[in-house]
């Protein structure tokens, strides 16, 4: 579905390897902070499922792979800075119903637009500090 067009997604979603996407999605976050998002309900999204349940699930499984992600990390490297994995586990848990919430009752074009936008800030802050800081 494309924001800018009142056009209907009438394509067949795409048969993908879910697991695959999966690990390949939770390693590249687990291991580089990042990935998920972009990488896994991205490519739902684009295979033609629906947003509101893809980021709503992809948010909820998220949640289970911060809590696995922090108990390894416990366990590898110590407890050394507690802190910081009882605010990403805090963080995770308190953030997903929200997040489901969130995207059951916004409207799917503005939830595109609102998302582009702030990835797009993101990105030029990232930008500005890579070169001018």
């Amino acid at each position: 579905q494309n924001a800018f067009k009142k056009k209907e997604n009438n394509k067949e979603k795409k048969n993908i390897n879910i697991t695959a996407l999966g690990l390949l999605g939770g390693f590249i976050d687990s291991f580089g902070g990042g990935g998920w998002g972009p990488l896994v309900t991205g490519t739902f999204i684009k295979n033609g499922h629906t947003p509101r349940y893809v980021i709503g699930s992809s948010t909820f499984a998220k949640c289970i792979l911060t809590v696995a992600s922090a108990v390894t990390f416990i366990f590898t490297i110590g407890i050394h800075h507690w802190n910081i994995v009882a605010g990403l586990l805090i963080g995770g848990i308190v953030t997903a119903p929200f997040s489901a919430m969130l995207t059951s009752k916004l409207p799917t074009k503005k939830m595109f637009i609102a998302v582009g936008i702030v990835v797009i800030f993101c990105s030029l802050i990232t930008i500005y500090r890579v070169f001018f800081l």
